[in-house]
């Protein structure tokens, strides 16, 4: 499996709804002020499993959140 991290993390080929809602309130917004904490509880979450296939989708969701978060949270 070849899995870019980079492109993930530039956005390249992902569709994002900015104007999403979570109980009324905007998804974006939920994200930026959650993202520096759910970024650590999955290094640390990356840190612990031991398996291999599990650690390169964590990588993978901390490469997509990182690109939004650098994008879209200022």
């Amino acid at each position: 499996m070849d899995l870019n991290l980079e492109k993930l993390s530039n956005l390249e080929d992902v569709s994002l709804d900015q104007d999403a809602l979570i109980h009324g309130e905007r998804a974006k917004n939920i994200f930026c002020a959650s993202w520096p904490t759910a970024k650590k509880v999955l290094e640390a979450l990356a840190t612990i499993i031991k398996n291999p296939g599990l650690k390169i989708i964590i990588k993978a969701v901390i490469a997509l959140g990182e690109g939004f978060a650098s994008k879209y949270c200022g």
